[in-house]
């Protein structure tokens, strides 16, 4: 199974920095700086809406891309 071309790009970004070395600052930066912003790909559409369970409710967004696939990735982000 080949790398995913966005997970390369990614590795490639990061192959030249040094993290375990990084300060809370300098890694809070580079998150900032949005790496995957460079590696931001046109979708076909977006979606928002909520998943709700036992009065619990979940914002999601969903990314369609232009082309077809059957992989489904799933990212939950603990805010902040």
């Amino acid at each position: 199974m080949s790398l995913d071309p966005s997970v390369k790009k990614v590795l490639e970004l990061l192959k030249n920095i040094e993290l375990s070395s990084l300060t809370v600052e300098q890694a809070r930066k580079l998150m900032d700086m949005g790496i995957e912003r460079q590696i931001k790909e046109d979708v076909k559409s977006t979606s928002e809406f909520k998943i709700t369970y036992n009065d619990i409710s979940l914002s999601c967004r969903l990314y369609e891309p232009f082309t077809t696939t059957d992989a489904l990735i799933i990212y939950y982000h603990g805010g902040g």
